[in-house]
């Protein structure tokens, strides 16, 4: 009875230790191969790893061309599939949504580099600093792959006398053999500095010098009643409520107020021979030298004056000012 045990378990524990042996002598299993779906490149071309991981001793073949610098490009999944399949890749497709995002890295140009290369060959065309340009393509850049140098040449360069519009061609890098070319186009303007308010500013408040700064402003938006010094602006006062950072109109500014609607002043009327002063009531407002009407509170009537001081005003008398 213990020998027909006894067998069975021998026979069972020689089994369980040749099974390490008889795996090692099996084939084995391809290891797993996963899609990368987003990839980001430098060089020009699209190489087997790039795509799948592992890719085995294929992985360094190239499959397809980059995408140019700053762009993208999609490898969907039936393309995929004929890859995989080329190279005996262990990968399939789970739907058709499957697919492959590579992305060319990129140094990248701005409009405004492009702009300041354009504006110093300009300088040598006779346009000084007192103009500024405009391009075309307000969103204009150029993209370049990293291992080139990132320079900008223009040449072509012509402007239009009459209209001042110009066109150009830029290209990067600047003497490169592979440089990207583009025709741009634009145009010049003249531009002058003006005077503006650094803060929003109200009636009664006097501008002062500190209260001032400078801004360029293109010569056709300059009205001829716009302000153009910084003297023609101090020491005046808002007739409005004045936004920062925009041209003052000359009409938009006066003489500080020394004479108020409804306050009282003191109306002096001067002679050689004497000196009379009363209290008034002011019914207009008045800068220094503007014609005010004052009611003369003691005979409840209305004269004319002019503003002379702080709650000042001078009588006028038969149509003339009576003043030493």
């Amino acid at each position: 009875m213990k020998a027909m045990i006894i067998k069975p378990l021998l026979a069972l524990i020689a089994l369980i230790l040749a099974a390490p042996a008889l795996a090692a002598g099996a084939p084995q299993p391809s290891p797993l191969v996963v899609l990368r779906s987003n990839v980001m490149l430098e060089g020009e071309t699209v190489l087997l790893g790039d795509l799948f991981e592992p890719a085995g001793e294929a992985a360094d073949t190239i499959v397809a061309y980059a995408p140019p610098p700053g762009r993208r490009a999609i490898f969907d999944a039936n393309w995929l599939a004929r890859v995989a399949q080329r190279f005996q890749l262990e990968w399939r497709p789970r739907s058709r949504y499957d697919r492959a995002v590579v992305e060319r890295l990129s140094t990248r140009i701005t409009g405004a580099e492009v702009e300041a290369e354009l504006r110093r060959e300009l300088v040598l065309m006779g346009f000084g600093e007192d103009h500024e340009i405009e391009l075309s393509n307000g969103s204009l850049h150029i993209d370049i792959p990293v291992d080139q140098p990132p320079t900008v040449a223009v040449s072509n360069l012509s402007v239009d006398e009459r209209s001042q519009r110009f066109v150009a061609t830029v290209s990067a890098p600047a003497g490169h053999p592979q440089a990207r070319r583009l025709n741009v186009a634009g145009r010049v303007y003249k531009v002058v500095e003006l005077p503006v308010l650094r803060r929003n500013m109200m009636p009664g408040e006097v501008i002062d010098q500190e209260d001032l700064s400078w801004v360029r402003v293109r010569v056709a938006q300059v009205r001829t009643t716009t302000a153009t010094e910084a003297g023609q602006l101090v020491g005046t006062e808002p007739r409005r409520p004045l936004r920062a950072g925009q041209p003052v109109r000359m009409i938009d500014v006066r003489a500080p107020l020394l004479v108020r609607k409804g306050d009282f002043v003191t109306m002096i009327y001067d002679t050689p021979a004497m000196r009379l002063t009363a209290t008034g009531r002011a019914l207009t407002n008045g800068s220094k030298g503007d014609s005010v009407r004052v009611l003369n509170t003691s005979t409840n009537k209305t004269i004319e004056a002019i503003a002379d001081g702080p709650n000042e005003v001078l009588v006028v008398v038969a149509g003339r000012m009576a003043r030493n």
